[in-house]
């Protein structure tokens, strides 16, 4: 498993259409934000522009997130 989130998250750090393919969407299971090739605070801005929630640990508020 550990394997294909790795994967997963190469792929994402490549993309080319950041616009389109909104890879900044992508969270670690536990609601932390792992990385960005734009850094963490820009994620963390762009999540919170769409409405997501924080906890006070900087987690994303997993209890309206669907998937």
């Amino acid at each position: 498993m550990r394997h294909g989130a790795r994967v997963v998250g190469g792929e994402l750090a490549r993309n080319p259409f950041p616009l389109i393919i909104p890879c900044h969407r992508a969270i670690i299971a536990d609601g932390s934000l792992g990385g960005y090739q734009r850094g963490i605070t820009m994620k963390q801005r762009l999540l919170a522009q769409e409405g997501v929630q924080f906890t006070n640990t900087g987690k994303v508020s997993m209890h309206n997130i669907y998937y």
